[in-house]
């Protein structure tokens, strides 16, 4: 993990694997191997859990979730490849319906359970543990646990490819949002409203359809940008 960055997560992530693989007193360079090493070992991880949960119907929030904690990006590098990282959204936002919300927080903690993605206290840094029930979704936020799932899951990376004109107009409602309610006047907040004609049609049809999901504060500017 020398070159890694966020390296101790990913080696905790190993060696936690390692020791659910463990033989006796021992920890064996064939588990290692078969796990794919330190790289491939988080999204093996997620493959196994993302087959469960893809059994029990879950496959959809699943994919949402992933994808969402992802920040896309629109253009590739000067290498030729997409230098997509993680990103923290609020549990709010991941929940989407009212009426999902006790499943999706239920989903939420078994990812987090597996270690592949970290709920935390917005703009904070401390991990919540299982009892998180009762803060406000608002306030919690949730991350991919580390940035080699988005680079060595090739599940995640597929989905962010068929998807990546969305994900990237998603994460483009979502700052535009966030600078339209920060806006201190309503002259300024009428001079963030930046979407109008075919692209805000585009944008209601595809709302309308599920294609594309936005929380609470993006539906609002949505709404704003059209009346």
């Amino acid at each position: 993990v020398e070159d890694e960055p966020g390296a101790m997560p990913l080696l905790q992530h190993l060696l936690q694997e390692m020791w659910r693989r463990r033989h006796g007193r021992w920890l064996r360079a064939s588990e290692y191997r078969n796990l794919g090493g330190i790289k491939q070992a988080i999204a093996l991880t997620a493959d196994e859990l993302y087959t469960e949960l893809k059994a029990a119907g879950h496959a959809s929030q699943v994919r949402e979730i992933f994808t969402r904690l992802t920040r896309v990006e629109k253009e590739p590098g000067p290498d030729g490849t997409y230098r997509d990282t993680r990103q923290r959204v609020t549990r709010a936002d991941l929940i989407g319906r009212p009426e999902d919300a006790t499943e999706s927080r239920q989903l939420i903690s078994r990812l987090a359970g597996a270690r592949l993605v970290v709920p935390r206290l917005k703009s904070g840094s401390e991990q919540l543990k299982d009892d998180d029930a009762g803060l406000d979704d608002s306030q919690v936020e949730v991350e991919v646990s580390h940035e080699a799932l988005i680079r060595h899951w090739d599940r995640l990376r597929r989905w962010i490819n068929d998807s990546r004109e969305i994900l990237v107009l998603e994460r483009e409602i979502r700052e535009d949002a966030v600078a339209w309610a920060a806006a201190e006047s309503d002259e300024a907040r009428q001079d963030q409203l930046l979407y109008r004609g075919g692209r805000l049609e585009d944008i209601q049809k595809w709302l309308a359809d599920g294609r594309l999901r936005l929380g609470e504060q993006a539906r609002a500017y949505i709404e704003a940008c059209a009346a």
